[in-house]
């Protein structure tokens, strides 16, 4: 093949016209507007919508004549100090999440699930409010009339030639369908949700009758294998699939995309940032990072093409300045928070922390426990149901994890502060119970013991806990004395679904120094999360709830620290069953090596640190 010079070319063919299209994207915010994180009391080295927002404004600028559309993937009302603080009728009038938004320039903003949390009626407050649309496709309420299923963004965009040409873009937003589960308290009977991808292949066509030149799919699910137990839930390689979808915003995991996250996965180009070849970014939680989706389009008879794209995550980190203009806007709720966070709560006479919680029982799971116990034995006075014993399935986040080796309680004898007890539990999660036998819940105790690796002797050190199983899902029954053996393999998958028939990982449970008896009933108190079905527990759904309050579980946890002291003693509800002839490996914070005492059955060695920080210690179960 001989190439031609610039000479050789024939002047009667005019080039295409070409022009640029770059998408701004967040997700997963969860009410993070600033880097201060008012449960650990610092500021963090990353993350805050007030450092995206001088993210937002150079990209902005470097854009040129590209078309800038900036988007929100949802769950961005909830998760932080501020969130719980602002959305309180006392302050609710106060919120600055409409005006922050405004200032970032958002065009749309998509629903995710944990927008529902507060209730209905504190969304429409808040999103009531905001200067942009609010979308989703499969979920619709009477109590959310201003909720669009999908929108048309009329823009002008400039071309190669210098003339500015119509570009019309659908965007449209989907959830997770069992957020209907998630929040069922929120929402009881009063919200419809569908399947996600069916309804937007049927909006889809619709959007581009009506004109849209290009379709952006604001989809709050991760990207998992088509073969994947939680694919339903993170339908975002589904949703890529359809036809027409120019480019799709991805979140709900609080993973990355581009980057090594996503590697491995078929149909996704993790370095690239593709799904089944469609540009797609996913911007990780606490705004860490910006998404940019830069894509290049050329006018075709047929309308506007993608021609070629490219997908980037900018970190928000520390050398990032935050915004003056969001600081500002904030700077009342901030004070707020920090005045609410800062009031004592309790008292204790020792020191109290969550370094072993994965190891054995610990006083930050037990203070729940208590406290839900005694907001259910309140409750069921009367109800017929007092007469039964009362037991508690609690659980922390505050065990490391991916917010990092700062993510654990750590309370010296004295005061307890507000903030001490949003770090155990940080939800807004109302206190029901079950009814429930002991065959009952020796099933629940092996669905949270999914927890543990599958340890053999031929493997030293391996890791005690599974990366793919979040610190809420491992639930303790307080009120009961439990073994676990986790040199037996897993009963139940991270996603709940029976997997061994046959195994069993719990050695040994007593009630009362008795075996526990399989057909005897227990009132077992937990959080709504879970008693309306969250994280598929066996035999846990809302028609199966006995007793509701409105009591939230922090709230329980209070109020008992005001009625009992905190037992010195340690807590016993579970430990490993002795003997196993295994080593494995603990991450925990570095503080932790001060306390190892506390566990000194499992005879603890500190190993040294992770690259995240994480103190490495071996314990030989």
């Amino acid at each position: 093949m001989v190439s031609s010079s610039p000479s050789d070319a024939d002047p009667f063919i005019t080039p295409p016209i070409t022009a640029g299209l770059r998408i701004l994207a967040t997700t997963d915010m969860h009410m993070q507007l600033t880097a201060h994180d008012h449960i650990q009391a610092v500021t963090r080295p990353t993350g805050g919508l007030a450092r995206v927002v001088t993210l937002m404004e150079r990209a902005r600028t470097e854009a040129g004549d590209a078309l800038v559309l900036t988007f929100d993937n949802g769950d961005l009302l909830q998760g932080s100090a501020m969130a719980e603080v602002m959305a309180s009728p006392a302050h609710i009038a106060q919120h600055p999440i409409a005006e922050c938004l405004t200032l970032a320039g958002y065009d749309a903003i998509g629903l995710g699930n944990h927008d529902l949390d507060h209730g209905l009626s504190v969304a429409h407050r808040l999103l009531r409010g905001i200067s942009c649309p609010v979308l989703s496709a499969n979920f619709e309420s009477s109590a959310l009339p201003f909720v669009r299923p999908y929108t048309l963004l009329h823009r002008e965009v400039r071309g190669s030639d210098g003339v500015l040409y119509p570009l019309c873009i659908g965007v449209t937003s989907a959830l997770p369908e069992q957020t209907k589960l998630w929040n069922y308290r929120q929402l009881g009977q009063s919200s419809r949700f569908v399947s996600p991808v069916p309804r937007l292949a049927e909006l889809i066509p619709r959007m581009k009758a009506e004109g849209a030149d290009l379709i952006v799919v604001l989809a709050h699910a991760g990207a998992t294998a088509a073969n994947a137990p939680d694919r339903k839930e993170n339908f975002a390689l589904a949703a890529a699939r359809l036809p027409e979808v120019s480019a799709i915003v991805c979140g709900h995991t609080h993973l990355k995309l581009p980057g090594p996250d996503h590697r491995g996965i078929p149909g996704v180009d993790a370095d690239v940032g593709l799904l089944h070849n469609v540009p797609a970014v996913m911007p990780g939680f606490a705004a860490n990072a910006l998404g940019l989706i830069d894509i290049k389009l050329e006018r075709a008879p047929a309308g506007w093409q993608i021609r070629d794209s490219r997908s980037s995550l900018r970190t928000a980190g520390a050398a990032v300045p935050e915004h003056p203009a969001i600081l500002r806007t904030v700077s009342d709720a901030n004070k707020l928070t920090q005045s609410h966070m800062a009031e004592p709560v309790g008292h204790t006479n020792m020191y109290l922390h969550s370094f072993f919680a994965h190891a054995r029982a610990d006083h930050a799971t037990q203070m729940l426990a208590l406290g839900m116990q005694h907001a259910i034995r309140t409750a069921a006075r009367g109800t017929g149901l007092g007469h039964l014993p009362i037991l508690a399935a609690s659980s922390t986040v505050a065990k490391g994890g991916m917010p990092g080796p700062q993510n654990y309680l750590d309370v010296p004898p004295g005061a307890i502060l507000r903030r001490d007890m949003s770090r155990i539990f940080p939800y807004s999660d109302r206190v029901w119970a079950i009814c429930a036998t002991g065959a009952q819940i020796l099933e629940w105790l092996e669905r949270s013991a999914v927890a543990f690796t599958h340890l053999t002797p031929d493997r030293p050190d391996q890791a005690l806990i599974r990366p793919d199983v979040p610190g809420f899902q491992f639930d303790v029954i307080c009120g009961l004395n439990v073994t676990f053996d986790p040199t037996q393999p897993a009963r139940y998958s991270p996603t709940g679904q029976l997997i061994a028939p046959r195994a069993r990982r719990v050695a040994s449970a007593h009630w009362n120094g008795t075996p526990l008896d399989p057909k005897q009933q227990f009132l077992v108190a937990a959080n709504s999360f879970r008693l309306s079905g969250g994280s598929a527990f066996p035999g846990l759904s809302p028609d199966k709830v006995a007793v509701r309050t409105e009591v939230s579980v922090i709230t329980a946890a209070i109020n008992a620290l005001a009625h009992d002291p905190i037992p010195a003693k340690n807590p016993d509800a579970w430990r490993f069953k002795p003997g196993l002839g295994v080593t494995a490996r603990l991450e925990t914070a570095p503080q932790a090596e001060r306390h190892l005492e506390h566990i000194a059955e499992l005879a603890p060695i500190p190993i040294g640190l992770t690259d995240r920080g994480f103190l490495n210690l071996r314990l030989t179960l």
